[in-house]
């Protein structure tokens, strides 16, 4: 027999919501990439294309942990502390600059994905 408890299933893991944001920062990014395409040296392009690669990468990593049942809510959180930190710099900033968008990105990934795992 199943129990309904709807509070419990509307209350988002922490996963999902690092998930939910890791997309939506991934979006503003490759928006950001977008409109400075024309202006930005090839190299640089390339460090932005890479971040955008590895966002993509590490949220499909999530997707397939919570889906095999891996938690880690400590690293989860950290990361979702610091997404939260970045749109508060966005917004203090009221500037887009890719380059720290994308600097500050790898650092969130390297709380989710530690180099060696």
């Amino acid at each position: 027999m199943l129990i309904n408890t709807p509070a419990l299933a509307k209350t988002p893991s922490h996963a999902s919501m690092l998930l939910q944001a890791l997309e939506r920062t991934r979006t503003i990014l490759a928006i950001a990439i977008a409109a400075e395409t024309k202006s930005t040296p090839p190299m640089l392009r390339q460090y932005y294309l890479e971040t955008a690669d590895s966002m993509h990468k590490c949220i499909k990593r999530l997707r397939m942990g919570i889906r095999n049942g891996v938690k880690d809510e400590g690293r989860w959180l950290r990361a979702l502390v610091e997404l939260g930190n970045l749109s508060h710099e966005e917004e203090k900033s009221q500037s887009k600059e890719v380059l720290h968008l994308c600097q500050r990105m790898q650092e969130i990934l390297t709380i989710i994905s530690p180099v060696g795992d």
